[in-house]
């Protein structure tokens, strides 16, 4: 397990996502960072996390390449280590360790998701032609969590996001209220 990013939002905007008409409570939640200097785009179910302009929100990103806790997160139970096909060939004392650093670190936050990481070329070279070489320079991360997107921006273009995550990677993205 690697936390890849971690850092404090602030929430710039909020609106109604004209996208989701058959879910009217997912919105698009801006946000920035005031010290560091991203900015979060993050379509939201807000009636599962309410959420207000100007409330600063936690974010971490896991990678979790483990095999126990995505069967955790898939069937929310623990893995049958011993009867599964699964970790025949894992080293299962180090499988429950995992699991349990996962289990502390998501007992910490409010909310939790996991998606994979995608690149959303085509829609982005239709806007700027000069998509691939500022790319190269200052990557974006996207995650696509089931429908709900993220996109996570360096606003310093500074390249800080370079080489963080692999397209089709899974990954975890966790959040909680902060006051400051």
């Amino acid at each position: 397990m690697n936390i890849l990013f971690q850092d404090i939002f602030r929430i710039k905007s909020i609106k109604e996502d004209p996208e989701w008409t058959e879910s009217p409570c997912v919105e698009d939640i801006e946000m920035h960072t005031s010290k560091k200097g991203y900015d979060c785009y993050l379509e939201m179910k807000t009636d599962d996390y309410p959420v207000e302009i100007g409330q600063h929100l936690e974010m971490i990103l896991v990678r979790a390449s483990c095999k126990s806790i995505h069967y955790w997160v898939q069937y929310d139970r623990e893995p049958p280590y011993e009867d599964c096909q699964l970790f025949k060939d894992e080293n299962i004392e180090q499988e429950k360790e995992n699991l349990d650093q996962f289990r502390r670190l998501v007992d910490k936050f409010e909310y939790v998701c996991h998606g994979m990481v995608y690149t959303d070329e085509e829609e982005q070279v239709d806007i700027n032609p000069n998509y691939y070489e500022e790319e190269e320079k200052n990557p974006t991360v996207h995650v696509a969590f089931g429908k709900m997107l993220m996109v996570l921006k360096d606003a310093k273009k500074e390249g800080r996001l370079k080489n963080m995550v692999q397209e089709n990677e899974w990954i975890y993205c966790m959040l909680r209220k902060r006051k400051i």
